[in-house]
């Protein structure tokens, strides 16, 4: 099982006509490359308006990738057998509730900046409208939410299981 998720600290400033991203680890900035030669993300658009954008659709794609992978590992701390003393199975779900906490308050918090975006009580310097994309990116957001919420209440019940059993 995996447990332990990793998060890369990352800072971003877009102004009208620039783009600076500063982070501790490049795998951001790769990933952001990779994501706008292979998809040619809003070609007709600003370099840093697709930058932007761009970010926070990579962005919402790690957390989505994150969600279906702790979902997976939810299902497996369920399969896990009842074990006598000391079950690791505990040390496993307790390691799977903090991720899955953590993940869903990451994903809710960007979810409210696009909220936000989406109903104007926030603002990015970009001369182009992207209203529909920041709705896309908001309802994106409260699903993969909705997702580690799942997963976490199934981790919290498979918990509450084994401890009722074994008592």
């Amino acid at each position: 099982l995996h447990i332990d998720v990793q998060t890369v600290p990352f800072a971003f400033v877009c102004t009208r006509k620039s783009f600076l991203l500063a982070e501790s680890h490049p795998s951001v900035g790769i990933a952001l490359s990779q994501l706008l030669k292979e998809k040619q993300l809003l070609p007709e658009h600003a370099l840093h308006s697709r930058l932007a954008l761009g970010l926070f659709s990579l962005l919402i794609a790690r957390y989505e990738e994150v969600a279906d992978r702790l979902a997976g590992d939810v299902r497996r701390l369920m399969m896990l057998p009842m074990g006598r003393d000391g079950d690791k199975a505990y040390l496993i779900g307790f390691g799977l509730q903090r991720s899955l906490g953590r993940m869903k308050s990451d994903m809710w918090r960007l979810g409210q900046i696009f909220d936000g975006l989406e109903k104007g009580r926030l603002t990015l310097p970009f001369e182009e409208n992207f209203l529909a994309t920041y709705e896309g990116l908001s309802d994106a957001c409260d699903y993969t939410t909705e997702a580690f919420s799942q997963s976490l209440d199934a981790a919290s019940s498979t918990i509450d299981l084994r401890i009722n059993l074994a008592s």
